[in-house]
């Protein structure tokens, strides 16, 4: 015998048999057992074990319901009363989150020999092995231990070929199956439940149970000895066909009729279509009218088509293919293909995906290449298109003609887009041609005019898309706009060979942070000229009101004068003193000069012991060799000034007071200031 082998106790006559025998007898039913759940099954739960929520006083409880499970050892998980979850599984999660709940395997010793039956050596030799389970929450990636065959820890893909592998379900019923005194882990995923960091929350109800993994049967053949095999969910549900029970993962095949029971009928590979006032034995192929749909091959047998046949002949409108949603109480009809060769789309929207091509080819010409078909509809990068190979018409009434420009018996040519891309009008009177909004917004014509209307504003856009907001590009660039109130914005540059003139017949202003100069015969920089060649003069500011200061940052040139800027005035004087020790105080009249002065000095032009009074040309003078006649003071200096006067005092000492009345000083008294007429 090998440790491959399975090895079971041998009984015999008057055999001795002690502990390690039934031991032995045991883990032999125990472990086959175990390899029968995952031989014939896969792991998983049997049934029950649901998460269900039960509103108390103070919070949300979560209880686990009884039932079984199965897991990647064989070990039964066997709960045979509710379990309330305890909150205190979740004090490491802190977060208000969703949290994953599994169940695991547990085994616990029990019931210790009564007293005076104890071993001495084995004070805690338990009676009993109690086969549990344990709740676990959030595990982490590590959800089972090892599964060893031959020695080895068997990988999901073989490391070299001819390895054995482990199958996608992981139930292997030739493993090592671990010895419980490692306390092995395979953990069961029960669902998830809410924790809102302190206490349970109300979970999504279709996540309580979430990611179940069921047990499973591994066969290759279901053999029924009845008439009948029945495939069918544990509790049937209310509606059956209203549920997603079954599912096939690869390819089916049926040796026999695939039958539904909802009007499908599927023979030599056409599917056909029951029509619901003909018998309802699924024997019978409804015939009137044979509504099928097969696969063929096209007549030259040069492709294959998927056909889906309504009637036998050309047959009437009454006979679709109805394709939509239901509406209430109605089959809504969003596309209908008719038997009398008619497309019906009366409701929804035609969308032809978005892929730049020409989506709909109106007619390619006798082999010519579809892709080349030179009447279409379609879209380039950021333009939709429509071609043709010569003209476009608008067309009012009439029918179909195969004319050039022919509107057809009744009909009339609106407007026409010839070869040579000259839009053309019908030729009526005078009018509005284009209603963009109602008769509010359109272009039209006058006898000798083109005009636009607008009720307010007119804008002008690149790129973007639509809005419903006066002057939003949508994203995109206003390049011009011009408001209901006549104001034009151009966001960019203007240029006019003509002259350009603000305020027609009124005042208006030109509003802009810089002027600059060009040539006369080029757009070249040059001097700036204003009011060239009118005589008019140039203002800045309003008088007498908001004035505006002239700021020059090179050299300043006046061919006039300028007063108004800067006014210069002289007045000379020749003044003696009021008496002994006593200056002499004086005032010049500015008259109408000046509307603003800005400084008034004196400049002292000379001093005389003679008197000289009133004399500016000074011309009295002599030689006074008396010690007493020598000057010892002289000034001259303003002490106040206006718009209109200015004021001051001048004083010419000598070495004997007495002498001093007649002392005259000479000065010019300078004023600087501004006159506007």
């Amino acid at each position: 015998m090998t440790s491959m082998d399975v090895e079971r106790v041998r009984y015999f006559e008057r055999q001795f048999l002690d502990s390690a025998d039934f031991i032995a007898e045991q883990a032999y039913h125990r472990d086959m057992r175990r390899r029968h759940n995952l031989a014939h099954h896969t792991r998983g739960i049997v049934v029950g074990l649901n998460l269900v929520e039960r509103p108390s006083s103070a919070q949300t409880e979560v209880w686990l319901e009884p039932g079984m499970a199965v897991d990647g050892y064989g070990r039964e998980i066997i709960a045979l009363a509710p379990y309330r979850l305890d909150a205190s599984l979740f004090d490491r999660i802190k977060t208000d989150r969703h949290a994953s709940v599994w169940i695991a395997y547990a085994e616990t010793d029990a019931e210790l020999p009564p007293p005076g039956w104890e071993q001495c050596d084995a004070a805690d030799a338990y009676r009993r092995t109690v086969e549990s389970w344990q709740v676990v929450v959030e595990p982490g990636s590590h959800i089972h231990d090892d599964v060893i065959v031959d020695g080895r820890v068997l990988p999901v893909t073989p490391a070299a070929p001819g390895d054995p592998v482990l199958p996608i379900d992981e139930s292997v019923p030739y493993q090592e199956l671990p010895d419980q005194t490692t306390n092995p882990l395979w953990l069961i995923r029960l669902g998830t439940v809410h924790w809102a960091g302190t206490d349970f929350g109300i979970t999504d109800p279709t996540r309580l149970n979430e990611d179940r993994e069921y047990v499973g049967a591994v066969t290759a053949h279901v053999l029924t000895p009845a008439d009948r095999l029945r495939i069918r969910p544990r509790t049937p549900p209310a509606d059956p066909d209203k549920v997603n029970f079954a599912s096939v993962e690869g390819r089916l095949r049926v040796d026999g009729r695939l039958t539904t029971e909802k009007d499908v009928w599927v023979n030599s590979g056409k599917v056909f279509f029951n029509d619901p006032l003909d018998s309802e034995d699924p024997k019978d192929v409804p015939t009137d009218p044979p509504l099928f749909m097969t696969r063929a091959r096209l007549a030259d047998g040069t492709g294959n088509l998927v056909r889906l046949q309504l009637g036998a002949d050309k047959g009437a409108a009454t006979t679709k293919l109805s394709i939509g949603p239901r509406d209430g109480t109605n089959d809504k009809a969003v596309l209908a293909v008719r038997a009398d060769d008619v497309l019906d789309i009366d409701t929804g929207t035609l969308r032809l995906g978005s892929q730049v091509r020409q989506s709909v080819d109106l007619w390619s010409g006798a082999g010519e290449n579809p892709g080349l078909a030179s009447y279409g509809i379609g879209v380039q990068d950021w333009t939709q298109y429509q071609r043709s190979a010569a003209n476009f018409a608008w067309f009012r009434g009439g029918k179909h003609a195969n004319t050039t420009a022919d509107p057809g018996t009744g009909g009339a040519l609106q407007m026409m887009l010839d070869d040579v891309a000259r839009l053309k009008f019908t030729s009526e009177t005078m009018r509005q041609v284009l209603n963009l909004h109602g008769a509010t917004h359109g272009i039209g014509i006058q006898p000798n005019s083109l005009y636009f209307r607008s009720p307010g504003g007119f804008s002008w856009f690149r790129g973007g898309t639509e809005t419903n907001a006066d002057g939003d590009s949508g994203g995109g660039a206003v390049a011009m706009s011009l408001d209901n109130a006549n104001f034009l914005a151009v966001n960019g540059g203007a240029s006019a060979t003509g002259n350009i003139t603000a305020g027609r017949n009124s005042d208006a202003s030109v509003i802009t942070r810089h002027v600059q100069g060009k040539g006369s015969g080029n757009d070249n920089p040059d001097d700036l000229f204003l009011n060239w060649a009118t005589g008019k003069d140039v203002w800045l500011g309003a008088r007498p009101v908001r004035k505006s200061s002239l700021h020059v940052s090179g050299n300043l040139f006046v061919d006039g004068d300028i007063d108004s800027v800067l006014r210069v005035r002289t007045y000379e004087l020749a003044l003696a003193n009021e008496g002994k020790d006593n200056p002499r105080e004086w005032t010049v009249s500015l008259g109408g000069d000046f509307t603003a002065v800005y400084k008034a000095f004196a400049v002292l032009g000379g001093f005389s012991i003679y008197a000289n009074e009133g004399n500016t040309a000074f011309n009295s003078w002599g030689h006074n060799l008396n010690a007493d006649a020598i000057p010892q003071h002289a000034f001259a200096r303003v002490t106040g000034y206006g718009t209109t006067f200015v004021n001051g005092t001048c004083y010419c000492s000598e070495s004997d007071a007495n002498l001093e009345g007649d002392n005259t000083v000479l000065f010019t008294v300078v004023v600087l200031g501004r006159w506007a007429p």
